[in-house]
């Protein structure tokens, strides 16, 4: 399932996304979702934090204090794209959504190219910062890390160290599931989110 709202608009972006999920079972969105339901709430884990989204009052918080409407578009399309699918495990490239091969370089030069310049010298910092966000480490490239961004959408980041003679290299891959969730506007935003995320987090190391 997918929803065609788009992630940038403003106040009828987040309209329409809002009405995306009227009529929609709160306990069954939080079940799809891999979110609990509390409270009248759903509590939608977000990267190492837990959003808590409002349907009657239509509010998404985070530590109670309402996220910014980027944030908020993405949590309502991913309850909206959420099926019975899960995770297979599966790695894809951007390029390989729909449509994203008309997105590539600039999704390649805002979020690949960064991830290699901040962390291809050092690519042991990558899973340090990445484990201080709430990823796994995992064993590609030099260093690897895997970002559970919401419960059905994981982003693998991969970092190749270089030398003198071949530079340093990255790339940013989507498990499977994520394709059929989000659309491919989306993902563009969750990568970049996900590696400006990581270069506060090593900021603080």
């Amino acid at each position: 399932m997918t929803t065609s709202s788009r992630v940038t608009g403003g106040r009828a972006a987040i309209e329409a996304a809002w009405k995306a999920l009227e009529g929609r079972n709160e306990r069954e969105l939080a079940d799809l979702s891999g979110s609990r339901y509390s409270g009248g709430h759903i509590l939608l884990p977000h990267f190492e934090a837990r959003l808590t989204v409002d349907l009657e009052s239509r509010g998404i918080a985070l530590e109670g204090k309402e996220v910014d409407e980027t944030s908020s578009i993405l949590a309502l399309h991913y309850l909206a794209g959420c099926g019975a699918d899960v995770p297979t495990g599966t790695l894809v490239p951007f390029n390989q959504a729909e449509g994203g091969g008309a997105y590539y370089e600039a999704f390649k030069r805002r979020t690949i190219d960064r991830l290699a310049e901040e962390f291809g010298e050092r690519p042991n910092l990558l899973v340090r910062a990445g484990i201080a966000i709430g990823g796994l480490d995992r064993e590609l490239g030099a260093s690897s890390i895997e970002v559970r961004v919401f419960p059905k959408v994981w982003v693998t980041l991969i970092v190749w160290e270089g030398d003198d003679e071949i530079p340093a290299s990255a790339n940013v891959l989507f498990d499977s599931t994520a394709l059929g969730i989000l659309p491919t506007e989306d993902l563009a935003v969750i990568g970049s989110l996900t590696v400006a995320k990581l270069v506060k987090a090593k900021a603080r190391l």
